[in-house]
């Protein structure tokens, strides 16, 4: 486990080497293995009963596979060997147990107990702004995480506009979709299925793969991947056990435009490569230096960025990497920042504003530290409820997997960014990104007005808002809707369709951007506003709904 992760999904693997043939399931046993042993030693195994003919008087011996089990057959012997020999003929080659108790390091073991609560800032509002907290985003999404213990429950569906039809200046996260288990791999149930469910995970150097070496397992052990402010410390302050820690900052000069935000990000990854190079064992990807002078970069963008550099160049499995960061703090930034790369997180201003809800009488908790945990605790549910979504009960498995959808990012991001990940929409580039970045930057430190009383905005995500982003749900549907219901007036109910319709839906789908074009032989796709270059994209791209007969649309 300290060199490789676990497969969740449904496989048995047989193997062979001509001299034995065998197979193992995947971890949770979904696949099914049964075995026939006859007398007239044949061995019959495939994933159901009965493929081949067998007379019941001649069976010797029938079982299945287990899980975490191992068939082997040994054609020298002519036997099937137990799983219990072949376990302990394995783990009596080397000491495991001692190399594990010597060698891994537990976060706990680098701690400094002696910590004080964190400090909170003067700039603590300007910050929060410039990283994309709102009012909202406290009331629905921090607060109830460390009161409830979990990820804040919605109504179904999300009717906001989708990102990149959005007026306002939304995070790069918001422009990524969590995909979902389909076909053969089945969902997990995360709470009935507890046992099986786990965060831990080895970061840090990791061993060669192809040698047995007590050196393999000289990693440093997290149970969760979200860093405490201490945790970050210990780790940043550590010389020890022959680890040692580089620091790279992931800010730019504000003002200069998307030309300085890529040589940063170019930079940032030169940085990377050479901290590896210099023997360091852990990168930690920094904004805390953003100001008003210093813009940051996305800490996901940074961090894929980063990740995929490492890759081509060879080098990823030499060191760790940790994101220190104030733009996440809701359970989908940290799933996506693990789904890139991540090892490890640490929402420092996540930790800070919550601290200051605390001080406000907004929390209970009694402690720093207390709610740092109730933290920690509520997005580690929400993560372990992502992750079974996909099928997927380790953090080992999930970590760099890019299950991910994008939606409306250009293809010159997804290129240098985060290769492999499908965009079938195209849209928002570098461009827009930082203007988009630099905007929420201008509201937290504006050239002007320096002495305005700082409030957190409200742009409506959650609850629609007048003057907030779109939602497909405003009063005027919701008003025409009811009306008509409750009185049976058409009159109401078209003046609702034709808002939903041309407004709502328009402002905040990509098949609002579509409509129907009649003519004798089909239904096809006509583009609402040819100048948009998504609309574009999309009608003719792989999402096209194709076509549908004059009759069946009459119907």
């Amino acid at each position: 486990s300290s060199l490789m992760e676990p497969w969740d999904g449904p496989a048995s693997i047989v193997f062979t080497d001509g001299n034995y043939i065998g197979a193992v399931l995947d971890r949770n046993g979904l696949r099914p293995s049964r075995f026939y042993v006859t007398k007239d030693d044949k061995v019959i195994m495939a994933s159901e009963v009965g493929v081949l003919p067998v007379d019941p008087e001649n069976v010797l011996m029938k079982g299945r596979l287990q899980p975490g089990k191992m068939f082997l057959i040994d054609f020298e012997q002519g036997r099937m060997v137990p799983d219990d020999e072949i376990k302990e003929k394995i783990y009596n080659e080397n000491p495991y147990s001692q190399w594990i108790k010597k060698q891994i390091v537990d976060i706990e073991d680098l701690l400094n107990h002696q910590t004080k609560d964190s400090e909170i800032r003067e700039d603590l509002i300007p910050r929060m702004q410039a990283f994309g907290y709102t009012v909202e985003t406290m009331q629905f999404m921090l607060l109830p995480i460390v009161k409830e213990l979990r990820d804040p429950l919605g109504s179904m569906g999300n009717d906001a506009a989708l990102a990149c039809l959005s007026d306002k200046p939304r995070l790069i996260f918001d422009y990524f979709k969590q995909m979902f288990a389909q076909v053969t791999n089945p969902a997990i149930d995360s709470i009935r299925e507890e046992v099986i469910m786990s965060l831990e995970c080895m970061i840090g150097p990791e061993g060669n793969l192809l040698s047995s070496s007590d050196k393999n397992v000289h990693r440093l052990r997290l149970k969760n991947p979200i860093l405490s402010d201490p945790e970050l410390l210990s780790i940043k302050n550590n010389t020890s056990h022959g680890w040692k820690t580089q620091i790279v900052d992931i800010t730019y000069s504000r003002g200069k435009g998307t030309k300085e935000m890529l040589n940063s990000l170019e930079n940032i990854c030169k940085q990377s490569e050479k901290a590896i190079d210099d023997g360091f064992s852990f990168l930690v990807l920094s904004d805390k230096k953003l100001d008003k002078d210093r813009v940051a970069i996305s800490s996901l963008l940074a961090c894929s960025t980063v990740h995929h550099h490492l890759i081509k160049s060879e080098k990823r499995t030499r060191i760790g990497i940790i994101i220190e960061t104030g733009e996440a703090k809701e359970v989908h930034h940290h799933c996506l920042l693990v789904g890139y790369g991540a090892d490890a997180i640490n929402p420092y201003l996540a930790f800070e504003s919550l601290w200051q809800a605390r001080q406000d009488g907004l929390l209970d908790q009694s402690s720093y530290y207390e709610m740092v945990n109730a933290y920690k605790k509520g997005v580690a549910k929400g993560i372990l409820k992502v992750m079974a979504k996909m099928g997927i009960s380790t953090l080992q498995s999930y970590k760099g997997a890019q299950i991910f959808e994008a939606v409306g990012l250009a293809e010159e991001i997804i290129d240098k960014c985060f290769p492999g990940t499908a965009s079938r929409v195209q849209g928002v580039n570098f461009d827009v990104l930082v203007k988009e970045i630099e905007r929420r930057h201008e509201l937290a430190y504006p050239k002007l007005d320096q002495n305005k009383i700082k409030v957190l905005p409200n742009p409506g995500d959650f609850h629609w808002r007048h003057g907030g982003d779109t939602h497909m749900w405003d009063p005027k549907t919701i008003s025409n809707l009811q009306e008509a219901a409750k009185k049976n007036d058409e009159e109401a109910y078209w003046k609702f369709a034709k808002h939903a319709n041309e407004q709502t839906t328009k402002e905040s789908t990509l098949r609002g951007l579509l409509k129907f074009k009649s003519n004798k032989n089909s239904i096809e796709l006509e583009e609402v506003e040819p100048e948009k270059e998504i609309v574009k994209r999309f009608a003719t791209g792989a999402m096209s709904l194709g076509s549908i007969s004059t009759e069946a649309h009459e119907s």
